[in-house]
């Protein structure tokens, strides 16, 4: 028994040696803000990611956002995928213009918060693509079949590469994480109180693309930035 403890202990050593973690609470404001504005909090924070990694990398980044499916029997997630036009137009808008010019900026924020909420609707609908795409592929393996030519499909493939894997924890300040879902990616998990955002972020290191420290400050900067364009909508 000692020696299956020793054993996990140092597999676990040499697993987490290989990820960097960042668990911090960003105390500017919470989604108590958000509520006037009728803004979802988790669509906001969204698109804060999503300008972070912009900022930082210079591309948008496919996205992995858990959508719960708990509504139906047996039912336990689909995928909501965060990274459309209306996102990127905000985000590349944040990075060139800033608050120089709030009143476009809290548009393109209300689009991209508003699309966010119907994709989050449809996949907790069961409406995704992601299930139903896993379900036909592990089909095609358990029953021996020829996978569909579909799941070779460069478009397919790119877009399942996910860098960026994000999830809410809840709307409290106990927030846990994983790994990013590849190597050049970025964990980011939210815990979201009324005045005050608890995240952990996760990357692979060493990994020559990622940088989880600038990736959370770009993030932290993006939400002031955000606040000041909430402020100035009141003008």
């Amino acid at each position: 028994m000692k020696q299956s403890i020793d054993d996990a202990r140092a597999h676990f050593s040499a697993l987490s040696s290989t990820i960097d973690t960042l668990h911090s609470t960003f105390e500017h404001y919470g989604k108590a803000i958000l509520k006037e504005h009728r803004f979802h909090p988790e669509a906001f924070i969204q698109c804060a990611i999503h300008t972070a990694y912009l900022k930082q990398h210079g591309r948008m980044a496919p996205a992995y956002v858990t959508a719960s499916t708990r509504r139906f029997y047996n039912g336990r997630t689909e995928t909501c995928r965060s990274c459309y036009p209306e996102m990127h137009d905000f985000a590349k808008f944040m990075i060139n213009k800033g608050t120089s010019e709030p009143k476009r900026a809290y548009e393109l924020l209300k689009r991209s918060v508003d699309k966010f909420q119907l994709l989050m609707q449809e996949a907790s609908d069961g409406r995704g693509c992601d299930r139903h795409l896993l379900g036909l592929y592990l089909t095609a393996i358990l029953e021996g079949r020829k996978v569909p030519e579909l799941y070779d499909d460069e478009l397919v493939q790119s877009t399942n590469n996910y860098i960026l894997s994000t999830s809410c924890g809840g709307y409290w300040n106990v927030c846990g994480g994983v790994p990013p879902l590849v190597e050049e990616g970025y964990g980011c998990f939210y815990g979201i109180e009324d005045h005050a955002i608890t995240f952990c972020c996760t990357a692979y290191r060493p990994c020559p693309e990622t940088d989880l420290k600038s990736f959370y400050n770009n993030l932290t900067h993006t939400l002031i930035s955000m606040q000041k364009v909430l402020l100035s909508s009141k003008l």
